[in-house]
């Protein structure tokens, strides 16, 4: 009881601070600014923003490219992989970083160490994916309004978007947008969940705003290159390509769990990968700061 009601006051102090809510904002900026469509005429790419103020909605409606679906899925596989770990980052900052070493002492003598120290990882979980998925939210919202929808195209390009469902589905072609969507929401919610992990753990060691917010990026950055590498290398003989070493590359992207119901047969295995590391990283936070003498503040 303890641990739940620790972190449903941690979360109901997230949720009226100004960082997570310009967290959501910057989430829907960043969406905005991916890149959608490029027309091969003229060699012009199209960010979502151009998209809405140079195409009208007929002209869309001949580019599939342009539906509402493809758009949600291709513009935040752009910049907002780059910067999830600053995002999930931040309302973690608030929580840990800007707490004062009282209020800290005083909160673990109303429960026990463990119990506070879990109640701030699953706080910073919480907050971290929903910052994200908020801001995701109202972008899929500008998207519903200004781009066509699958029904609104023409016959023959329905086989096409049956195609894509049945392709990156785990349920099939049976599913239309509004199901797919619901996944896409709980894709985003784990991306940022997860990611606010390695924020977490990196306040075990400094309370510095800056290092706190940077660090993940950071690790992200070289985990992304590392996994870019082993995709080079595993098919660097075009003949004759490495599958194994691909498919491992797929499941430990740090991208992973943001296209996991795509995934196909590695699903699970992104599932499985991604709560190993972050019970892991869980585990690491409350046993390091329930050995400190300074009580973790």
């Amino acid at each position: 009881m303890n641990l739940f009601r620790a972190t449903l006051t941690a979360v109901r102090k997230n949720l009226t601070s100004a960082v997570f809510w310009g967290c959501g904002a910057l989430t829907v900026v960043i969406c905005l600014c991916g890149s959608v469509y490029k027309d091969v005429q003229t060699d012009i790419s199209y960010t979502v923003f151009t998209a809405i103020m140079q195409i009208s909605r007929q002209e869309m409606c001949q580019l599939p490219e342009l539906s509402f679906y493809n758009v949600l899925q291709n513009a935040s596989g752009g910049w907002l992989p780059m910067f999830i770990p600053i995002l999930a980052a931040l309302p973690v900052m608030v929580q840990v970083c800007d707490e004062s070493e009282g209020l800290v002492r005083m909160a673990i003598t109303r429960s026990d160490r463990i119990s506070f120290f879990a109640s701030r990882v699953f706080t910073g979980m919480l907050v971290g994916g929903l910052s994200i998925l908020v801001g995701y939210l109202v972008f899929a919202g500008i998207i519903y309004v200004f781009f066509p929808r699958m029904g609104e195209y023409p016959a023959q390009n329905q086989e096409y978007f049956a195609s894509i469902f049945k392709n990156n589905s785990p349920f099939g072609a049976n599913w239309g947008e509004g199901q797919w969507m619901l996944l896409r929401l709980l894709e985003v919610f784990l991306y940022g969940a997860v990611w606010a992990l390695p924020a977490l753990l990196c306040t075990v060691v400094t309370v510095n705003k800056y290092l706190v917010v940077c660090l993940p990026f950071l690790v992200k950055y070289l985990a992304d290159q590392i996994c870019t590498r082993m995709t080079l290398q595993a098919y660097a003989d075009w003949e004759n390509p490495d599958l194994f070493m691909a498919r491992v590359a797929n499941i430990v992207s740090p991208n992973g769990i943001f296209r996991v119901f795509s995934a196909g047969a590695d699903m699970g295995w992104i599932f499985l990968f991604n709560g190993v590391m972050a019970l892991l990283a869980a585990a690491a936070y409350i046993l390091l700061q329930n050995g400190r003498l300074d009580c973790g503040a």
